[in-house]
């Protein structure tokens, strides 16, 4: 009985306090940039604690984008210090650019 409390307490620490653990159990969508073909998207994602925070601290929240085809497959993705750091995303026919963070190429082009 201990040793499944310990585990159990180990399991809710790591999900709690490790930048992994919070991505797998608190990360949301913040915002969506659509392809103008709308074959992909860039999702911005921000992850945020399993507690309630301050009021209005949402977008200064760490996060992370990823580039999915329209049925949401991740083709590419990158963390970031605070979702409101994408703020603009150019697309172009052969890739994306996401101003100061990343630049893919886009597959089949």
């Amino acid at each position: 009985m201990a040793l499944l409390v310990a585990v159990a307490l180990g399991v809710c620490g790591w999900l709690s306090f490790t930048p992994s653990g919070r991505k797998l159990c608190c990360s949301s969508v913040y915002k969506t940039f659509p392809s103008p073909d709308q074959r992909f998207q860039v999702a911005v994602f921000r992850i945020g604690w399993p507690w309630r925070m301050s009021p209005g601290s949402s977008a200064d929240a760490p996060g992370f984008v990823q580039l999915q085809t329209q049925d949401g497959t991740v083709l590419q993705e990158q963390n970031i210090e605070a979702v409101q750091l994408v703020d603009q995303v150019h697309w172009e026919p052969r890739s994306v650019e996401i101003k100061l963070i990343a630049e893919w190429a886009l597959p089949g082009s």
